[in-house]
């Protein structure tokens, strides 16, 4: 699993998601304080070669069960963005040609 945190004060954010927004592979996390900047950070995640498990996922609310089905939608709107963009590769690890 990996994290991709974007400080939400800065503008370079919006332009970062408005620009490549539908190439990122990375799938909605949440907002973040974070004290060593000052300020919060829209985290977005990866879950190349994790088994996620959904049903283990508990919410303490129904604004959490409403936030973990937002996030698994985009998880899977994440995911066939990922299978759009690999690129198959041949034996010696290059691009195959069509």
């Amino acid at each position: 699993m990996a994290y991709f945190d974007l400080p939400l004060d800065l503008p370079e954010t919006e332009k970062v998601l408005n620009e490549q927004g539908s190439y990122l592979v990375f799938s909605f996390a949440g907002v973040f304080p974070v004290q060593l900047r000052h300020g919060d950070v829209l985290r977005l995640q990866t879950f190349s070669g994790v088994d996620l498990h959904t049903a283990d996922i508990v919410t303490a609310s129904d604004h959490g069960h409403e936030l973990l089905e937002y996030i698994l939608e985009d998880l899977s709107d994440c995911n066939r963005r990922r299978a759009v963009l690999v690129v198959p590769l041949g034996p010696g690890g290059c691009p195959e040609d069509n």
